[in-house]
């Protein structure tokens, strides 16, 4: 701090210090004997404060210097309200990260147990005349065989198909692959947007990267929620791109990785892997373009 003058009156000296705060410049008056000192807090607002404080010399009651006085409490109140809303978002924010991550992080859970159960229910495919493996499926097998319309029961009405598919897995490998994935990722998402929007996120991404595998691949037997996995690392790769700050965290050799996994899927170097015969790599490229376009789109945040 430094000093800008005294002044005998300590009316006169805290009427000086409301005026150069609604200039902008933070101030205190101290009283020292029978002066009273005026400090300016920020040393490159010093010689505009002098400036004032000899105009408020000349005249220390003119009106513009008393009608301040309301202009600075506002001011003031206006500080302490803000000042009380960082310290609650801070509490806050500490209380929501101390939490377990399943807490903070519900949705993924549920995403991972789904797949787990579905994956184990269902003896990652074996049974694949199972009424309930049939039900997640994209399509019903039984029928497919005969009218070979994959969109048959999605066209009765049976939405949820062109979503359940990411449950079901082929092989352990590939869900332990999967729900790795996942957890490194969608946790980011959840705890940074909330649960409401990771989850139209995930249906939005299961729809989209399904439908790309079901027209692009050229069949509707399919699983495994890796589309929308990649899904989720386009968004947080753009999101990252487009706006630094927003906490988002994804190392250049996961970028590496992801991208390079997706190569060898549409070189037919990873066919063994699902257990299924094949990767669903239109599942991973439409999951990775709608995950982009989501980062696009999304409203701006810091």
């Amino acid at each position: 701090m430094r000093q800008i003058g005294s002044l005998d009156n300590e009316q006169h000296a805290r009427l000086l210090v409301d005026y150069l705060l609604t200039q902008g410049i933070s101030a205190q008056a101290d009283a020292d004997g029978a002066q009273v000192s005026v400090w300016v807090r920020d040393e490159n607002q010093v010689d505009s404060a002098k400036d004032i404080f000899r105009d408020f010399c000349l005249n220390p009651l003119e009106e513009r210097y008393r009608a301040a006085v309301d202009h600075a409490t506002e001011i003031r109140t206006a500080e302490v309200r803000r000042v009380a809303e960082n310290k609650a978002k801070q509490v806050t924010m500490r209380r929501v990260w101390t939490q377990p991550l399943s807490r903070r992080a519900p949705l993924v859970f549920a995403l991972i147990g789904l797949s787990v159960f579905a994956s184990l229910a269902t003896d990652f495919g074996a049974a694949q005349a199972d009424a309930f493996y049939n039900a997640l499926m994209f399509c019903d097998i039984r029928t497919y065989l005969v009218d070979h319309d994959g969109l048959h029961q999605i066209k009765q009405g049976q939405l949820w198909r062109l979503v359940t598919p990411i449950f079901l897995h082929g092989s352990i490998p590939h869900l332990l692959f999967n729900c790795l994935c996942l957890y490194s990722l969608a946790p980011q998402i959840e705890m940074r947007r909330g649960t409401v929007f990771l989850g139209v996120l995930t249906l939005g991404l299961a729809v989209v990267s399904n439908l790309a595998q079901f027209i692009l691949g050229g069949s509707p037997f399919f699983l495994g929620i890796s589309g929308v996995v990649y899904g989720y690392f386009g968004y947080i790769w753009i999101s990252t791109k487009l706006n630094p700050r927003n906490g988002y965290l994804v190392g250049e050799s996961t970028v590496f990785m992801m991208l390079f996994v997706l190569v060898l899927g549409f070189a037919g170097l990873l066919n063994s892997f699902t257990g299924q015969g094949g990767v669903a790599n239109w599942c991973h490229a439409g999951g990775l373009v709608a995950g982009i376009a989501a980062a696009f789109v999304q409203p701006r945040r810091g």
